[in-house]
């Protein structure tokens, strides 16, 4: 028996508390839909208002309890045979670029729809009145050069100048204005002369040090607008097709930071198409310590697909951010997921949890229930998936030593899904300014 009780008013509550009902009628094995909003909370004020509200304790009692555990023998426990077919919602959105550019245009073209005037502005903006705060704390020496503020065109020679910097690479910026035939970087000074871009790259700032600081600390407070801007720009340029990876990158910065968040610069999270990794959105996050980013990770996640609510994307996650809990809320938001799970994780089917020697190679067993669906493959060595969106019974392929292999289909799904972010960073790591671009993004910290 099922009993579905919505306290939306207390006409139908009434309903529900009739004098010929009887609570011990429920059965152990039965399921109870409550939705507990505010109506329930002035409900039960209106009902202890009289000496009869056994059944009343009794309900309020059982949804305090079910805010942190699971209602035994309110639920259906995991079925290993009697499996539904299940067919998962469609994602409707038209998938590209939303703007659009002659087939002539350049590279720059591309850049500054992404980029925009309004960031060079405000880095034009901030960056002289840095150096202004700075020269009036600290005034320069009379040998020093003089400061002349700053223009757009000359902010856009600046930035030119360090994305070359990362395609002809020397040992020093000071070489770029060498004169030697050697070191082949004569132009460099026609753009721009050394002091002047020493100057720029002294004061080069993306905030006011003279804001208020956020009521919650914030070490990269001073670069959440520069994170916020670009987060919004790779939203609203393109519409992903649907299916996208949500992973772990890191910002390379070389020498000191009093933030790290890995040991190699900061983490990044980032969430990118699953098919072009174009990333759609990026959180930078840098601090909290390594223990206490265990339990944000999954907060992380949440944040990036807040804008995703009730359109049927499907997004592939890595096993840090996968558990029962978490899917069943992305499932109740719309957002369709899939990954990797930790087999010491509650809440999982114990009939296909991996066990040394309990799997022949390829083979695999799947599990139901409720929206949830379970499976564990062996392929070198046996793993758990879960996913609040495929249907079990569902196969793929996979190439495996030169052969196709038949899997679940979230297996083959997520193999296929899952490389977005991969190659987002591949990417990033083969066209980024590697060299000096790190120490810009650092000096801006």
């Amino acid at each position: 028996m099922k009993l579905t009780l919505y306290l939306t008013d207390n006409e139908m509550a009434d309903a529900f508390y009739d004098d010929d009902y009887d609570s011990d009628e429920i059965s152990e094995g039965s399921d109870l839909e409550i939705d507990s909003g505010d109506e329930y909370n002035y409900f039960m004020t209106d009902r202890r208002k009289n000496e009869n509200y056994e059944h009343d304790e009794w309900l309020a009692q059982m949804i305090e309890e079910s805010n942190d555990t699971e209602l035994e023998g309110f639920e259906h426990d995991w079925e290993y045979d009697k499996l539904s077919t299940r067919v998962p919602n469609l994602y409707t959105e038209q998938a590209g670029p939303i703007f659009s550019l002659p087939k002539e245009s350049q590279p720059l073209d591309y850049f500054d729809k992404f980029w925009g005037e309004e960031m060079w502005q405000h880095i034009v903006t901030e960056t002289n009145r840095y150096a202004q705060q700075e020269q009036d704390k600290n005034p320069p020496s009379p040998s020093a050069p003089n400061w002349s503020p700053i223009t757009v065109p000359i902010m856009k020679k600046f930035v030119g100048i360090c994305m070359l910097m990362g395609i002809v690479r020397l040992p020093s910026k000071k070489y770029y204005w060498s004169k030697e035939d050697s070191f082949l970087a004569k132009d460099f000074g026609d753009l721009m002369s050394k002091d002047r871009f020493y100057q720029i790259w002294r004061y080069l700032h993306l905030s006011n040090n003279e804001d208020p600081l956020p009521e919650q600390p914030d070490k990269l407070h001073t670069l959440r607008w520069f994170f916020g801007h670009m987060s919004e720009k790779f939203r609203s340029m393109y519409t992903c097709n649907g299916s996208v990876a949500i992973d772990e990158s890191v910002l390379k910065i070389r020498g000191r930071l009093s933030h790290r968040s890995d040991a190699w610069g900061v983490k990044v999270w980032v969430l990118a198409e699953g098919e072009t990794g174009y990333m759609m959105d990026f959180d930078v996050y840098a601090d909290k310590t390594e223990d206490e980013m265990k339990g944000f990770t999954v907060q992380a996640v949440s944040d990036l697909l807040q804008n995703y609510n009730h359109k049927n994307l499907k997004v592939y996650l890595d096993k840090i951010y996968t558990t029962v809990p978490f899917f069943k809320e992305l499932h109740t938001r719309g957002i369709q997921a899939c990954g990797i799970v930790d087999k010491g994780m509650k809440g999982l089917p114990e009939q296909i949890i991996p066990k040394k020697g309990k799997f022949a190679n390829h083979e695999y067993r799947v599990a139901q229930k409720d929206e949830l669906s379970a499976c564990t493959f062996r392929d070198y060595k046996p793993f758990m998936m879960l996913s609040n969106f495929h249907d079990p019974m569902q196969t793929g392929k996979v190439k495996r030593e030169r052969q196709q292999v038949v899997v679940p289909s979230m297996v083959a799904d997520f193999e296929k899904q899952m490389n977005g972010v991969n190659w987002c960073c591949q990417m990033i790591g083969t066209n980024f300014c590697h060299f000096h671009l790190f120490d810009t993004v650092k000096i801006l910290y």
